[in-house]
């Protein structure tokens, strides 16, 4: 799958959005999807009145740079060769339709030297003097936020809630020696218990931070899991915990309670929060575990601090 701004996609939920956004942008100028069964022939689309023709492409993951523009390379290179391959069975599906306009719809173009190879394989098409080209030929990239108006306006008409980060979300990283964090557990562990040092506090101590310390180790694995089995579902949880995070920040600065009730205030509220923006993927059970996982996390990386209380 590839993160964007706009979702996660592949290559058929990428071309299906594609094709509701060409019918709901180019609809006037008499657009006609082109299904690639049976054969392929290098168009998504076209639109009858204009003559712009549409190929989409999304990458199976999110790429170097490098290696991104490699696959955008031979995509172009690898459909542009397609137009003078299949001329005669494009030119039946064309009709009078000259394409005038080739535009390469992808999420994300990241190099400009895309758009130097671009240009010599629109040289290059020219040069085969095709019945289905226009004379001023011209190959054009798209990005996603070429059509973000209209993606967003398709997501709205579908219920489906919309995203203004752009940024790739990101959890804290939890590389660090293993020591350290179970020094943070152990030392929130005792402030949450609290006690004073009686040895009766001091076991319970002991005991919640190593129920801490294994919610934090299978933590990763579990996050990972989730990443893998339900991608779009993990770009949304880790959105909802960079903010919340920020939440944690301040709840810490104000509190004025102990330290227990802060954790538990907290826990509370990002239940809460799995349970109204995640209802319609997330059970009770699944909440649970995940807002056990991220207060573990929070208390050995240190996001969630008693120090001031």
């Amino acid at each position: 799958m590839f993160n964007t701004c706009h979702g996660l996609f592949d290559g058929p939920s990428w071309e299906a959005l594609c094709q509701k956004v060409f019918k709901y942008k180019y609809g006037v100028e008499g657009y006609q999807s082109i299904p690639a069964s049976p054969g392929d022939f290098g168009l998504e689309g076209f639109t009858i009145h204009s003559g712009l023709a549409f190929q989409c492409y999304c990458p199976e993951k999110n790429y170097s740079t490098a290696d991104l523009l490699t696959k955008h390379r031979a995509k172009i290179s690898t459909d542009i060769k397609k137009l003078q391959t299949y001329e005669k069975e494009l030119s039946i599906r064309l009709g009078s339709t000259k394409i005038r306009e080739w535009h390469y719809v992808t999420p994300v173009i990241s190099s400009h030297e895309l758009l130097s190879h671009a240009k010599n394989k629109e040289t290059e098409a020219r040069s085969w003097g095709l019945s289905i080209l226009s004379n001023d030929f011209t190959i054009h990239l798209r990005d996603a936020d070429f059509y973000a108006t209209e993606i967003n306006q398709i997501k709205t008409s579908s219920g489906e809630c919309l995203t203004f980060d752009t940024s790739s979300p990101e959890l804290a990283a939890t590389d660090g020696p293993m020591h350290e964090y179970e020094g943070n557990i152990s030392r929130k562990s005792i402030a949450r218990v609290g006690g004073n040092g009686e040895p009766k506090y001091q076991t319970q101590a002991s005991k919640l931070t190593q129920l801490t310390i294994e919610d934090f180790i299978h933590s990763t694995p579990y996050l990972k899991k989730i990443e893998a089995d339900a991608p779009y579902v993990y770009i949304r949880i880790v959105r909802s915990v960079m903010q919340f995070e920020l939440h944690i920040q301040e709840k810490c600065l104000t509190w004025n309670d102990t330290p227990e009730a802060l954790t538990t205030c907290l826990k509370e509220e990002f239940l809460d929060l799995l349970k109204t923006d995640f209802q319609d993927v997330l059970n009770h059970t699944e909440s649970m575990k995940i807002a056990r996982a991220f207060i573990s996390r929070w208390l050995a990386v240190c996001q969630l601090d008693f120090i001031d209380l």
